[in-house]
């Protein structure tokens, strides 16, 4: 299980997808943005639209929520996903505190302010605390695989699975 305290705002799925299919994003998976392709896909296609924005941000990073136990139809696809311009991975403990008095300067904080704008009107810009439970996304969103093989398959084949339960209704 992995918990994430990351800072930034929540980027609705629907938006997402979106942006995605206008700008012809072929390398990023709408319902898997926290995988390295994605990320990288994403960060990409911001520093071409953006690179006044970009300049102030770091590598921006995609956190999802995510319950591997959850097998309800909800399950298949987030409503949000976190765009995050700092993130820390806590496994066991972490001193929130001493994470969030380390502060984003204020420069970083009105880029992000901005992207949110294009992305998001409305969205919060805030520290959240993330939960996803899915050890293959985390491990992809690290190194770009799920599996030894460099297949992401773990969730998501139990996805698939359940989508195709939800086709047959």
């Amino acid at each position: 299980m992995s918990v994430f305290l990351v800072h930034g705002f929540r980027w609705p799925r629907k938006n997402a997808r979106i942006h995605i299919i206008l700008n012809n994003i072929d390398d990023a998976a709408p319902e898997y943005m926290m995988a390295r392709q994605s990320t990288e896909a994403l960060n990409e296609n911001f520093n071409k639209l953006f690179p006044q924005i970009m300049n102030n941000l770091p590598v921006l990073q995609f956190i999802e929520p995510y319950d591997p136990t959850d097998e309800t139809s909800a399950a298949l696809t987030q409503p949000y996903c976190f765009v995050s311009d700092l993130v820390e991975r806590s496994e066991a403990y972490l001193d929130v505190t001493s994470v969030m008095n380390k502060g984003v300067k204020a420069a970083q904080w009105d880029a992000l302010a901005d992207l949110r704008d294009k992305l998001a009107p409305g969205e919060k810009i805030g520290w959240y605390v993330v939960h996803n439970g899915d050890e293959d996304r985390v491990k992809s969103m690290r190194d770009g695989k799920g599996e030894e093989d460099g297949s992401i398959t773990g969730s998501s084949k139990k996805l698939s699975g359940m989508f195709k339960q939800l086709m047959k209704k």
